[in-house]
């Protein structure tokens, strides 16, 4: 396998999205995405296999599509099969490394970013092997969730998780 990569450019209306991409985006995020790419532009290409279906880069895709924008850098990715296209997509979207979290608020203070304009995850990371062999979290209670009422309140807590969201959130599907 050569280790060359080669940027080429391709019309977004050729690029498939990937099916079965796992990730998602909630609408603050995206249009934060598309403000980042209108600010600073198109610098990391999307990482495409041989028949133009996007492994890395969907969100980008999307907001490259609402921006319409009509052509982008591709890296052209052979893949064998399917469990290579998902690994090569996984590990286009692998938070390897950590932000100090003094370190990025002095630099971010002392250049004048906006940060309304950037999220950092400052959570630990986990493995996949982690994630599927954790442990169910117990419910906290035997509560049930009012139906009824569900759409009324402001936010809604997932009684296995004790996730907190917002059911008239509008995140973009996959």
């Amino acid at each position: 396998m050569s280790n060359k990569l080669k940027i080429e450019y391709r019309k977004l209306s050729e690029l498939t999205e990937w099916a079965s991409n796992p990730r998602s985006i909630n609408r603050d995020a995206f249009d934060r995405l598309k403000k980042q790419i209108t600010r600073l532009g198109m610098y990391k290409p999307l990482l495409v296999d041989q028949n133009n279906t996007i492994l890395g880069g969907n969100m980008r895709y999307k907001a490259l599509v609402d921006l319409k924008t009509t052509e982008v850098a591709v890296i052209v990715r052979e893949c064998k099969d399917d469990t290579e296209r998902i690994e090569i997509a996984l590990s286009d979207n692998d938070r390897a490394g950590y932000y100090n979290e003094t370190e990025l608020a002095e630099l971010v203070e002392l250049n004048g970013i906006d940060g309304e304009l950037y999220s950092i995850d400052l959570t630990e990371s986990k493995t996949i092997e982690e994630i599927v062999n954790a442990e169910p979290t117990p419910l906290k209670d035997d509560k049930e969730i009012d139906a009824e009422n569900l759409l009324n309140d402001k936010t809604v807590e997932c009684p296995k998780c004790h996730f907190e969201f917002d059911p008239k959130s509008n995140d973009i599907e996959q």
